[in-house]
């Protein structure tokens, strides 16, 4: 019966959570593909740089704040396209508070709890907006007082508009979902069947 169980209820079940997590990754990083092969996402990150720079972010936090609204891990992994060490480590520790995909339901769940069925759809959407107001707090404060360094300078090459290439995205998405697989899946697999030693 215990390896029975520990099979079904801590590798299944932590399999099981990993790939829960794949589908709605491969669509986001299936749209960030195409924003970055038409060229768009360049500008965007070009753009909302004086907004981040405030903040002491730069314009390159943009895109692990992208990804962490699908999930976390991959957001935080897409950090290391930042240069400047002191802003890599505010964008990794300001990216957990996106409301992911997986935080979705606990907040719809309290949003009902506390403030009743008629309320939720409010209560969550004004959660979102809270959760951008907290990760800009927490820029700021952490830029002031742990990480106090010069401002870098943001340089980006703005490509042509151009049509994306359906190769490029399909090979582009397979290796981030691999990759999101091998690292964060390592772990969730590990923690599942730890948690499982734990319960029995």
């Amino acid at each position: 019966p215990w390896v029975i169980s520990l099979v079904c209820d801590g590798v299944i079940a932590g399999v099981g959570a990993v790939l829960n997590f794949v589908p709605q990754l491969v669509i986001l990083f299936t749209c960030i593909a195409i924003l970055e092969t038409t060229g768009y996402m360049s500008r965007i990150a070009f753009v909302l740089d004086k907004v981040f720079r405030k903040f002491g972010l730069s314009g390159k936090s943009l895109i692990p704040f992208i990804v962490g609204a699908g999930c976390s891990v991959p957001g935080i992994m897409a950090a290391r396209t930042v240069e400047d060490e002191a802003e890599r480590k505010i964008t990794i520790m300001c990216t957990p508070f996106i409301p992911c995909s997986a935080k979705l339901p606990i907040i719809i769940m309290f949003a009902s709890c506390f403030f009743g069925n008629d309320n939720t759809g409010l209560v969550t959407v004004s959660l979102y907006f809270l959760a951008i107001f907290v990760i800009l707090l927490s820029a700021t404060l952490l830029n002031k007082f742990v990480f106090k360094s010069s401002k870098t300078s943001f340089i980006i090459e703005l490509p042509e508009y151009k049509l994306p290439s359906i190769k490029y995205i399909a090979r582009d998405v397979w290796e981030k979902i691999i990759s999101f697989i091998k690292r964060a899946g390592t772990i969730i697999l590990l923690c599942s069947i730890a948690i499982w030693f734990m319960l029995s």
